[in-house]
């Protein structure tokens, strides 16, 4: 290697764009989408409590008595319920006593010219509140809306606490829809049988000990969403359908993104802000040593977040850095940019879960669940199409920051891993982890929580590299981590911006 020039692949994760001030997670997502944000901001202009945590237990509250309801109308044909119905009855109870309060609160202000300075922006701020609250009432929510509405209600333990957890939710789905429910075509129906088919394909997940039927309530929802159509014939036309509906989640969770980068407060931040934050901690990763800082570096980003693009990088004009490759490889919020070529977002199983390791043994090419892959979704998006350049051929260090390592990448990962031959080469591995906390966590000294974040990473990036190491014949890959740890090749450090 020619020390005066660097080569490096950057994978970025949600991890990135929170550090920089981006609130992206699916909680946020949730809360803001069904009106938890909103109310929030209600309780606090009123001095009122606000306790996200109360206000999400009033609404999963609501949640609860609209889902036994359903559940009670057994006699009712499933296919007489509409989807936006269902979660309007939902919203409703929740969000119109706020919005008919917030009303009555502006109508008895007549007098504009007599209103204090504070006073006025008051009134704006509640008449901003009641557009929002407004808007999330009319809003056109997907099936995919009422089944991950659902699941926060029907199980326990946040079973949607990261964005990789969606996924796996729509893997779940999906297999129980197009490959496990057997009981559309059973002439010998019984709901006992069907629920212990439903609970081998979710298993893993704890249902609500608190809500009475939670199981038999979550999967008549998913049947209701997906299973009443009589006009869908084959399983093929059954997923293209739950496709189309996933688009439409795919694009409200869009809007959210773009809200979230281009969001403007005085007070905290706006975009420049994101932007700025997202220069240092690029540089912070290029650059890590400052006093053994390389003359150049050659980069290939490979993002998996849905909102930093090339075009956004460019104007950050980091010296000494040239990018070789940009690759939003999920697709881009703001993909109707006209100064980029660019994706709409997708969210896709990996194909792992569908194939067997071991080629042609057991494969069913004609599983409907094909169209839900990454693989299949990247091919359709023509992200080649869009991207200027490949990867270089040789790099000398690949750098995670903010991913979450999740099995649904793993088939990006061992492809990486494959191309620059990590087993036999120089290639060094960083992975950077973000020292905050796990709120799950009964873990109570501050201390000890930081080290679980660093623990949990070292298990993640452990499980991924040996995971791989087993795809290598002949070669020991079972001792990967070992090799790479006496070779120097492996590093695992806190975000840069927290040291």
């Amino acid at each position: 290697m020619d020390s005066k020039e660097k080569r490096q692949l950057i994978v970025i994760g949600n991890g990135f764009d929170r550090q920089c001030g981006l609130e992206t997670t699916y909680d946020n997502y949730f809360n803001t989408r069904f009106g938890i944000k909103c109310t929030e901001e209600v309780n606090k202009a009123f001095y009122r409590n606000t306790d996200i945590d109360d206000i999400q237990k009033d609404f999963y509250d609501n949640c609860e008595k609209v889902l036994i309801e359903i559940f009670k109308s057994k006699e009712t044909k499933d296919s007489n319920l509409n989807i936006g119905d269902i979660i309007n009855d939902v919203l409703s109870s929740f969000l119109l006593p706020l919005n008919e309060e917030l009303n009555n609160k502006i109508n008895t202000k007549t007098n504009a010219s007599q209103m204090s300075e504070a006073l006025r922006a008051h009134q704006e701020l509640l008449k901003r509140l009641v557009d929002r609250s407004k808007e999330i009432l009319e809003a056109n929510y997907s099936k995919w809306d009422l089944i991950f509405l659902s699941a926060k209600v029907c199980l326990t333990s946040d079973p949607l606490a990261h964005w990789h957890d969606v996924e796996t939710m729509i893997y779940r789905v999906v297999t129980w829809v197009l490959k496990d429910n057997i009981f559309k075509f059973c002439q010998n129906y019984s709901e006992d049988n069907e629920n212990e088919y439903f609970d081998k394909t979710f298993y893993g997940y704890e249902f609500n000990s608190n809500l009475q039927n939670s199981k038999t309530i979550f999967r008549r929802i998913i049947n209701i969403c997906f299973h009443e159509d009589s006009k869908v014939t084959t399983k093929d036309d059954l997923a293209i359908k739950m496709l189309d509906d996933l688009n439409s989640f795919e694009r409200n969770f869009a809007k959210f993104i773009n809200d979230q980068v281009n969001y403007e407060d005085d007070v905290s931040r706006n975009k420049k802000d994101y932007l700025n934050s997202a220069k240092d901690l690029l540089k912070k990763l290029v650059f890590p040593n400052f006093e053994m800082s390389p003359d150049s570096v050659i980069i290939d980003v490979l993002n998996f977040n849905y909102s930093l693009d090339e075009s956004d990088f460019l104007e950050m004009a980091i010296p000494n850095v040239h990018v070789n490759s940009w690759t939003n490889i999920h697709g881009i919020a703001d993909y109707a940019k006209k100064s980029v070529q660019s994706s709409p977002p997708i969210f896709g199983i990996d194909s792992h879960d569908i194939f067997p390791s071991r080629r042609g043994e057991g494969v069913d090419f004609n599983d409907p669940r094909i169209f839900f892959t990454k693989a299949y979704r990247l091919i359709n998006n023509h992200v080649n199409d869009i991207r200027n350049s490949s990867f270089q051929k040789n790099v000398d260090v690949i750098t995670f920051m903010g991913h979450s390592l999740n099995k649904a990448d793993y088939s990006y990962f061992e492809t990486i891993f494959d191309m620059y031959d990590i087993f036999h080469s120089n290639v060094k591995l960083e992975f950077y982890y973000y020292k905050g906390y796990n709120k799950f966590s009964i873990v109570e000294d501050p201390k000890l929580k930081i080290k679980q974040s660093e623990r949990e990473t070292i298990k993640k990036v452990v499980n991924l590299l040996t995971t791989y190491g087993e795809t290598l014949k002949n070669e020991h890959g079972e001792n990967i981590v070992n090799k790479l740890m006496l070779e120097q090749r492996l590093d695992v450090h806190v975000n840069p911006q927290q040291e």
